[in-house]
């Protein structure tokens, strides 16, 4: 008994630091990734320029705003038309197998 308790200490434990680890390269990850991102922004002078004219900072946050409510909207209804289209065309070959599976016999 006491030793199952041990186990399960041992297990959650072992959880707990995989998930503060795991945890951890995310954020790192997306701080490299916000980082590196700003950094081609300031090259580019995308970002300079908007933060030198707040209208054109909140202009482009608008239109960042805007695609992604565009991708958000148009993403899943692109993958279920591509997920119908292939469940038709798996639906008319197993029509096609069945039909020369029946002419054959």
């Amino acid at each position: 008994m006491v030793g199952r308790a041990i186990l399960w200490l041992a297990l959650a434990l072992g959880a707990v630091v995989v998930a503060v680890s795991l945890g951890f390269a995310v954020y790192m990850l997306g701080r490299a990734a916000v980082e590196g991102l700003v950094a081609v922004l300031l090259r580019t002078a995308v970002f300079k320029a908007a933060w030198d004219h707040p209208q054109s900072l909140m202009t482009l946050l608008l239109f960042t705003a805007g695609g992604l409510a565009i991708l958000w909207l148009i993403v899943p209804r692109l993958a279920r038309v591509f997920r119908r289209a292939a469940r038709r065309k798996a639906a008319e070959e197993d029509e096609s197998d069945a039909e020369e599976t029946s002419a054959r016999r």
